[in-house]
């Protein structure tokens, strides 16, 4: 990726969420009354998935996942609740997000694969009724807000990487005689 595109995936995915905590947690807090605050992350913010080989659009989804978590401890005690929705497929024009790339950061562009995107995401659930889950879970306090299950197997085999790693280092601290 170009400098450009790398300003451009953090300014709209890390610096909107940003922002939007800025703005409105501070005026959120002095109006007094309960309220909640959820970002917007994506599955590909818990996995970067070997298909659509989404690693920078992923690592800036990972960031708001961690955002959002530190939010949700800064805001421990107070009246304001915090979550991060994780969807999957969601029948949106974020395939065509690289047509909307303004012009100080190179331009739209024509992303490889485009097409496919476009048929593989108007599959996807419907806005309302991520809208409808969304409301549901912030009733509910859940701090993740998945909208498929498929994910799931996703993410235990992330998981299950990550405990590889563990058991890796408990292995060599037993054959070092260290803790």
């Amino acid at each position: 990726m170009t400098p450009a595109q790398w300003e451009w995936i953090f300014g709209v995915n890390i610096h909107g969420v940003i922002n939007g905590i800025r703005t409105l947690v501070p005026r959120m807090r002095r109006h007094g009354e309960a309220g909640h605050v959820t970002n917007t992350a994506s599955i590909g913010g818990l996995q970067v998935n070997p298909t659509l080989r989404n690693g920078s659009y992923a690592m800036t989804k990972y960031a708001i996942v961690a955002a959002s978590e530190a939010l949700a401890l800064d805001l421990e005690g107070t009246n304001l609740g915090v979550s991060v929705l994780c969807p999957a497929l969601v029948a949106t024009t974020l395939h065509a997000s690289s047509q909307r790339r303004p012009a100080r950061l190179g331009g739209p562009f024509e992303r490889p694969g485009s097409g496919a995107a476009k048929a593989w995401q108007s599959a996807g659930l419907s806005p309302d009724d991520v809208g409808k889950r969304v409301l549901d879970a912030v009733a509910r306090s859940e701090f993740f807000i998945f909208t498929h299950e498929e994910p799931r197997s996703w993410i235990e085999q992330r998981h299950a990487r990550l405990m590889t790693g563990f058991d890796s280092i408990e292995r060599y601290n037993a054959a070092q005689g260290t803790k």
